[in-house]
């Protein structure tokens, strides 16, 4: 298998719930959420802790930096 596919989401609302879920049932590539961002930093922190992503970001601008 080759590098990982490093996911990063904007949002974290009900859309954002079903792709981060979506994305830890993917078996066949290697695919890591690396990060969320979100305008509520607190949702940002609680999305990220439900679905152990390591990091989280008020801005979007941040998560590609």
């Amino acid at each position: 298998m080759g590098q990982p596919i490093r996911v990063g989401m904007i949002g974290a609302g009900f859309a954002a719930d079903i792709h981060a879920r979506a994305y830890h049932r993917i078996h066949d590539i290697d695919v890591k959420v690396v990060g969320v961002a979100a305008s509520s930093p607190p949702s940002a922190e609680a999305f990220a802790a439900r679905h152990a992503i390591p990091e989280s970001y008020a801005q979007a601008g941040a998560l590609v930096e």
